[in-house]
């Protein structure tokens, strides 16, 4: 929304190798990385059973981006909005058969990018608002703040999640949650493909604010709000650790 209005994009970052059936919008044909991980994104390695291997997220070849979406009477007056996951670690335990392979993920709040103008772009006609300086920085400080993520409080996103089913390329993924210190359980559908030495994940996914404890902004009776689904798109690379 715009710089006026706390932008509580739910960032839900679950997004690990975890899709809604779909495979991501030519929108998300242009690359943008996460970059380097952080201290503060760092998770724990997977233990291995026999015949496992271990891949690490790639960050340079990784996208993790969230869309929220203005609604209401006055939805002309906000914005929508694009941010982009940087700093993300992930420990992937990879089984050759898929199933039962397991990883771990983890964003850092304090690391989230809005409004990429070039993210904007690609996104398509539903972004193409220009939001100005001022908006961008009020809506990561609100986003973040107690009224929404409350990243003080909670500083990351943490996922985690299994393969329970393969057939081919095609995936079902068990995935733990834990946003805004509440953890939901999530099965969805992804694609895995492995070639050149590389892993990638790729997948769709969307979630409701408030099935974290955080209620969508609205201001004038719900004339001008933001809605409560947060869309998730991501392309994840991961290589063998060294």
């Amino acid at each position: 929304m715009n710089g006026a209005m706390p932008g509580r994009v739910l960032i839900v970052l679950t997004l690990v190798a975890t899709l809604t059936g779909c495979a991501p919008s030519e929108r998300a044909a242009e690359r943008a990385p996460l970059s380097g991980t952080s201290p503060g994104s760092a998770v724990s390695a997977l233990s291995l059973a026999p015949g496992e291997s271990r891949y690490v997220l790639d960050p340079a070849d990784s996208r993790l981006l969230f869309y929220t979406y203005r609604g209401g009477k006055l939805a002309q007056f906000g914005h929508n909005h694009v941010v982009l996951a940087r700093g993300v670690a992930a420990d992937i335990a990879f089984n050759p058969a898929l199933t039962g392979s397991r990883f771990r993920l983890r964003v850092p709040l304090a690391q989230l990018e809005v409004d990429d103008p070039q993210l904007r772009a690609a996104a398509g006609p539903d972004f193409d608002t220009k939001p100005s300086a001022e908006d961008v920085a009020a809506t990561k400080t609100n986003m973040l703040g107690e009224r929404g993520l409350d990243a003080a409080k909670y500083p990351s996103v943490s996922v985690s999640g299994r393969v329970t089913e393969a057939d081919g390329a095609n995936v079902k993924l068990t995935l733990a949650l834990n946003i805004h210190g509440i953890k939901q359980s999530q099965s969805v559908p992804a694609t895995v493909s492995l070639a050149g030495g590389q892993m990638r994940i790729r997948g769709a996914l969307k979630l409701n604010q408030t099935d974290y404890g955080i209620t969508p902004f609205s201001v004038m009776l719900g004339a001008l709000t933001v809605l409560d689904e947060v869309a998730v798109e991501f392309d994840l690379a991961a290589r063998p650790a060294t």
